[in-house]
């Protein structure tokens, strides 16, 4: 999935690529573990909560993309 123009300009804002999830805290995402809800965003991890799971999940965020 593409990335919004409101997802580029909160990376643009906040000058790093893992800003563009900002948007989708507490959202359903795309991970390399199938569907996820977006618990936490930093620079060098996300925390997800894969669908069917009860634990956090931990991916790079270059790794996470919005659902479709």
């Amino acid at each position: 999935m593409e990335w919004s123009q409101r997802d580029i300009e909160s990376e643009a804002r906040f000058g790093s690529p893992h800003a563009r999830l900002f948007a989708y805290l507490g959202q359903t995402v795309s991970t390399p573990g199938g569907p996820a809800k977006l618990v936490q965003v930093f620079k060098n991890r996300a925390a997800v909560i894969v669908a069917g799971s009860k634990v956090l999940t931990f991916w790079h965020p270059n790794l996470i993309e919005p659902a479709e």
